[in-house]
């Protein structure tokens, strides 16, 4: 039987790179167009996120649909950006895969945490090395879990509950509020003060440019749904699909491959009729 990627043969030819893009998986020995270095990456991700930005704060000029169009195309574009930023490049840098060098990188991770207002390279480190390891992995004890568990999905839930609940949360202003608070009081903790009052003086000038050029009520349509409700929410849905939370392993399973058995694969699309 046919995989469902190679279930798409069905289409033109030509099409394939785009149903390898749309689905994350390409089609049987399909390479890839590009294959970009971990500083080439991250030359395109921050580029998403501050177009994106910056073509939300351009939208609010226009009228009628093109306003609405441009409004989400570029929420869109730096949610985009900000989470390829903090998940893919910061995260590879704590890991010293960015260049190898732990100072360069703990210093671009920190560069990507000040842009997006999230966690500092220091606390993402401990984070994930110290409390993120086999011996805690997708357990209450893992700090992604204690995340989820305080959000209010708790083992033992029915399926609708579970449903209900995150409905639920993705609008709950207790949520946003205490998320991002968690976020800026990282962010500020794990940096030395030099680089505190940079930060701080770079996002105040920041603010007050894009508030003086917009009325509030469009400064917050442009910058602050984009960098708390949705990226928030772009978290909270990767996090809840990305492991089997709460779920004890095999007897049979040895520790180091709980990260395999305990890990999701997430594709989009379904098997062609």
């Amino acid at each position: 039987m046919l995989s469902t990627r190679a279930s798409y043969r069905v289409f033109p030819l030509w099409s394939s790179r785009f149903w390898a893009w749309l689905t994350g998986k390409p089609d049987h020995d399909q390479k890839p167009l590009l294959q970009l270095t971990p500083v080439g990456y991250a030359t395109c991700s921050v580029p998403t996120y501050v177009s994106g930005l910056a073509l939300a704060i351009d939208a609010l000029r226009l009228d009628g649909a093109s306003s609405i169009a441009a409004l989400l195309l570029g929420w869109a574009l730096a949610v985009n950006g900000a989470r390829r930023m903090v998940s893919t490049v910061a995260h590879q840098c704590i890991h010293r895969r960015f260049t190898g060098d732990l100072r360069v990188d703990f210093a671009v991770a920190n560069c990507m945490a000040i842009m997006t207002l999230t966690q500092s390279a220091k606390d993402y480190h401990e984070e994930h090395f110290r409390l993120h390891h086999h011996a805690v992995f997708s357990s209450s004890r893992d700090p992604a879990g204690v995340f989820l568990l305080q959000a209010g999905f708790r083992p033992g839930t029915s399926v609708r509950s579970l449903w209900l609940r995150l409905a639920v949360t993705l609008v709950s202003p207790r949520f946003h509020v205490s998320f991002f608070w968690v976020r800026l009081r990282s962010l500020v903790n794990g940096l030395s003060w030099p680089v505190r009052l940079i930060a701080l003086c770079l996002w105040a000038a920041f603010f007050a440019g894009a508030f003086v050029l917009l009325p509030t009520y469009a400064g917050i349509l442009a910058l602050v749904i984009p960098l708390t409700l949705l990226y928030q929410n772009s978290v909270l849905l990767e996090f809840i699909s990305e492991h089997a939370w709460f779920t004890p392993p095999d007897s049979s399973t040895l520790p180091k491959y709980i990260h395999a058995t305990h890990s999701w694969g997430r594709f989009c699309g379904r098997r062609m009729p």
